[in-house]
């Protein structure tokens, strides 16, 4: 089992970005401003530091699509009420498996 580093970076403006830290086993709740997100993260069986990440056993994936995070609100009987938008993703378990083991460059992430 394996702690994963997230990352999620606003399209329009990647200076803008989330950075969370999840736990092997763990789950994570992340609230996000509306817009439409870059979504990446690495793994691996041990964290070094911000800027070796887990070194040279790690796993780096970045999503192939986007993550539109746009809310919305309804109007019923002239009570209006704002809905969030949400996005699931399950993380792949496949470090050393579907994924190659890599040094991770911290520039990619």
């Amino acid at each position: 089992d394996y702690d994963t580093l997230v990352k999620l970076e606003l399209l329009d403006n990647p200076t803008k970005y989330i950075t969370v830290f999840v736990e092997a086993n763990k789950t994570a709740l992340i609230y996000m401003q509306n817009g439409v997100y870059r979504f990446k993260y690495t793994c691996g069986p041990l964290w070094i530091d911000e800027y070796n990440m887990f070194g040279d056993f790690s796993t780096f994936v970045e999503l192939a699509d986007t993550i539109d995070m746009a809310g919305f609100t309804v109007t019923v009987d002239k009570v209006t009420t704002q809905k969030w938008g949400s996005y699931t993703v399950t993380l792949a378990d496949g470090y050393g498996n579907n994924y190659p083991y890599q040094n991770m460059d911290p520039n990619m992430f």
